[in-house]
């Protein structure tokens, strides 16, 4: 079948204009004009815009469109008031596998609305047979506060078996107006009602360049982690998904690492400081993180028991889900408090100020490149050097040890990679996270067993089916150990590929 074909039309063009300009070259049948009001829906960090797909509701009618070719890939019907969040709120099978593959565990938020008028040209041929259809379109965003821009969309739906006639029309529109894509389209639709296609991602997207200064480079990777945790602030506080912690969480600790590696660009005693001060926004955020975790393993946890076990465990989550709102509302009260925020205008400030001490920094105005080599060069050989005495009988602590420099190189990499070429650097990356989802695991695991016995010690109830509810969590336990058992004997094999001379020879040719 011929392509969808989506033309951007002029604001002062009327739709009875162009169906009779069309009507006077060829047979038509024009429909009824069709009123609709849509809103879209997305994740924070743009998933589905990422993977080529949008989101909408109308008239309670949930449409999952692509933007490749603007075809509804999928439907369903939606009877609550309140909107669904998650993927697994929606009830029809394909709707729900398909948004489970995009969105994982992040929430739908609203991204937008908009009014159309839509009506419908149908051209016919000599026996009155519909051989192409004008979807004409007004586009006006919905409940604006100011006047908005008008946007008039025509497209070409063709018919199988009549390509002669949608070639024939293209050439007539596109004297009129401009071909788009239905992403670029969408994009506009959005740009309209104020939101920014894409403009959030976790990733740093840092862009470097090879002739700056140690200290130019370090207060850009600074700025923009300060950027991402500003940005995941308001989703934290209104709880709308865990990973706004999660990502928030990441933008500390990458922090920390980069007062911590990147040596010899600020004065100490201002490194000093804010490594104190991060830290405990850090430690802060510790156990409301944790308690998302075991959250979000619920049925991954409940699975590992024989199922006449898996209901037993539910007074555990019950006491799992009451800590972590309380852990929820400490950590928002932390947020808005006067302490927390004067530190991060302190350290913005920091950040824009030019006279930060370079004359008592020693690296402040060195090359960023050699640095970058010298940093990440360093933090390699204190990886290979710390997991290459690791065997079966070294004791656990010595793989905490190794998952956080593992950290510190990962941070590095991500830091610098657009100072280097990026398929080497993305090889690189994805190389060390497949040791390190290994090693994150397994501390995972360590972890949890004694928190959990922790909890069974105040979760179990003072009645008759508290022995079954204990037997359930020591079941769930020893299902952990064994898995982690599982995982320290996969180490071996997971730094072995870490280690292979490919890996070693690319280390040494990018930053020797």
């Amino acid at each position: 079948m011929a392509q969808v074909e989506k033309y951007l039309m002029l604001d002062t063009l009327d739709n009875k204009k162009l169906a009779g300009e069309i009507s006077q070259q060829y047979p038509t049948k024009i429909e009824l004009p069709n009123y609709t009001k849509e809103t879209y829906y997305d994740t924070f960090d743009w998933r589905l815009f990422n993977n080529c797909l949008s989101l909408f509701v109308s008239a309670n009618e949930y449409s999952l469109r692509s933007l490749q070719d603007d075809a509804i890939v999928g439907t369903t019907q939606w009877k609550s008031k309140d909107p669904p969040k998650f993927w697994w709120d929606f009830q029809q099978a394909f709707f729900r596998e398909k948004l489970k593959k995009v969105m994982d565990i992040r929430a739908l938020i609203p991204r937008g609305g908009v009014e159309k008028e839509t009506q419908t040209l149908c051209i016919l041929d000599d026996l009155e047979k519909t051989v192409l259809r004008l979807r004409m379109e007004k586009i006006q965003v919905a409940n604006a506060l100011q006047e908005t821009p008008l946007i008039n969309l025509v497209t070409l739906e063709p018919v199988r078996g009549y390509r002669k006639y949608q070639r024939e029309v293209s050439q007539f529109l596109s004297n009129l107006g401009k071909k788009r894509e239905a992403i670029k389209i969408f994009s506009m639709v959005l740009s309209a009602a104020g939101e920014q296609s894409g403009d959030y991602s976790s990733k740093l997207h840092i862009r470097l360049q090879s002739g700056m200064s140690a200290k130019q480079a370090t207060v850009i990777i600074l700025k923009r982690l300060l950027e991402l945790m500003r940005q995941n602030e308001p989703g934290i506080k209104t709880d709308i998904d865990t990973e706004f912690l999660h990502d928030y969480r990441v933008a500390v600790r990458r922090t920390r690492s980069a007062l911590t590696q990147i040596k010899g660009i600020f004065p100490e005693e201002i490194v000093r400081r804010f490594k104190k001060d991060f830290a405990a926004v850090g430690k802060s955020t510790n156990q409301l993180r944790d308690l998302d975790v075991y959250l979000l393993n619920k049925e991954r946890f409940k699975a590992m028991l024989p199922e006449e076990q898996r209901p037993k465990l539910e007074p555990l989550f019950q006491f799992l889900e009451a800590e972590r709102k309380k852990q929820h509302h400490e950590f928002v009260q932390a947020l808005n408090g006067a302490s927390y925020n004067e530190m991060l205008t302190q350290w913005e400030t920091l950040l824009n100020t030019t006279e930060s001490g370079e004359e008592k920094a020693k690296n402040a105005n060195k090359p960023v490149v050699s640095l970058a080599r010298k940093f990440i060069c360093k933090q390699y050989h204190q990886v290979m050097n710390l997991g290459n005495v690791i065997d079966d009988s070294t004791p656990d602590e010595e793989l905490h040890k190794l998952r956080i420099e593992c950290k510190k190189l990962r941070y590095l990499l991500e830091f610098y990679a657009a100072l280097f070429p990026q398929k080497e650097m993305a090889f690189l990356i994805k190389q060390l996270k497949s040791l390190q989802d290994n090693l994150g695991e397994f501390n995972d695991l360590c972890v949890q067993q004694p928190e959990l016995k922790k909890f069974m010690d105040r979760v179990i109830p003072s009645h008759n089916e508290s022995i079954a509810t204990a037997v359930a969590i020591g079941g769930l336990i020893a299902n952990l150990y064994h898995r982690q058992q599982q995982v320290r004997m996969a180490f071996s094999q997971k730094f072995q590929e870490f280690s292979q001379q490919e890996n070693a020879e690319l280390y040494q040719k990018l930053f020797r």
